[in-house]
């Protein structure tokens, strides 16, 4: 339910840094 919101913010957040490490951590968390 709130997977398609995260992942959104998640990737624009992380999107420089580490898309893969920060979204894959929030997803996880969310998950």
């Amino acid at each position: 339910m709130f997977t398609g919101i995260v992942t959104d913010v998640g990737t624009v957040a992380a999107v420089k840094p580490l898309r893969e490490g920060v979204g894959l951590r929030i997803d996880t968390a969310y998950d």
